[in-house]
């Protein structure tokens, strides 16, 4: 009962800068002080209208620390970000089919981890990963009983997440095509940044980018790349 707005006040800003605080823990405070004094109605309700005021400034000053992240990815604060829920229901949607039981948990895993990917702040799509989930996309599909569905499923995936097959499709192709005639040299010159090939300049864009997002995906394109390098799948030569 002697709680007040403001020791809360107080606990939140003795923590760094207040914004950066953790919200769950002030929830479990506030919680806390609110059964504490479930019998003081004048507590419970000052404990509550200060927790939102103070949850109200927070959300306020989000993405406005003064670091290097903060300030390339401060723009997205409070933007509209898809939901798991609402991708698995687009895909659905663009589906029109059920999908074979022997495949759906794949199919769910497919969706859930893509999208998660795909909405990440750090994405950026380049041709090794477009290249990489095709790939995977063809490996697991392809004994799909019927080839129709399983075209469809690559389709609505791809719409689901907002993502252009075609250009994915041709971004691949390219990098095949390159690597079809590359030789083991060229892919490790390539990789350092040498030369004027997709992956070359794929490498520099990385390397330019402290905050560059790794996936799967992009693992399966270079494995991929390799292959059509000719390059044995041995670890001593892959390490």
């Amino acid at each position: 009962r002697s709680f007040s707005s403001t020791q809360l006040h107080a606990d939140v800003q003795g923590q760094g800068s207040g914004i950066e605080s953790d919200i769950e823990a002030i929830r479990r405070k506030v919680r806390l002080f609110s059964s504490v004094c479930v019998g003081c109605l004048l507590c419970s309700r000052v404990v509550s209208h200060n927790s939102t005021l103070l949850f109200a400034q927070i959300r306020e000053r989000s993405g406005v620390a003064d670091t290097e992240f903060a300030k390339k990815y401060g723009h997205l604060v409070g933007a509209k970000v898809k939901t798991v829920a609402e991708s698995f229901a687009e895909f659905t949607n663009e589906l029109e089919y059920s999908v074979n039981p022997l495949y759906k948990n794949m199919v769910t895993d497919l969706v859930g981890t893509t999208h998660l990917i795909v909405v990440n702040a750090r994405f950026e799509r380049d041709a090794v990963w477009s290249l990489g989930i095709l790939t995977s996309l063809d490996m697991l599909l392809r004994n799909y009983p019927e080839k129709d569905v399983a075209e469809r499923i690559v389709t609505a995936l791809f719409n689901s997440m907002g993502l252009d097959e075609s250009k994915i499709r041709a971004e691949a192709k390219k990098m095949e095509e390159w690597a079809s005639s590359a030789t083991r040299e060229d892919v490790e010159k390539a990789l350092q940044g040498e030369g004027d090939s997709e992956l070359a300049k794929i490498a520099n864009k990385i390397k330019g980018n402290k905050w560059w997002m790794y996936s799967r995906y992009f693992g399966i394109g270079l494995v991929k790349t390799m292959e059509r390098v000719g390059i044995d799948m041995d670890k001593d030569e892959v390490y």
